[in-house]
């Protein structure tokens, strides 16, 4: 994720609600914070992972109501 793509309602709330979580992701895998959030954190509080078929998470597509 850019610094220009906006986030979601979910990734804004998961970012200080688990910050040490997220950057003890980021410090053990070396990935970006976005990563962290988005394919570990996320994923795991809301019990599941839902993508389009071109890689987008298709939960901030509905939350930012973003069409195609």
């Amino acid at each position: 994720m850019s610094d220009t793509m906006e986030k979601c309602p979910i990734y804004a709330h998961l970012e200080g609600r688990y910050a040490k979580d997220i950057e003890f992701i980021v410090e053990r895998y070396g990935v970006p914070e976005w990563q962290a959030i988005c394919n570990e954190v996320c994923p795991n509080v809301l019990g599941y992972y839902e993508g389009t078929s071109d890689g987008r998470c298709a939960v901030r597509i509905r939350m930012l109501r973003i069409e195609d």
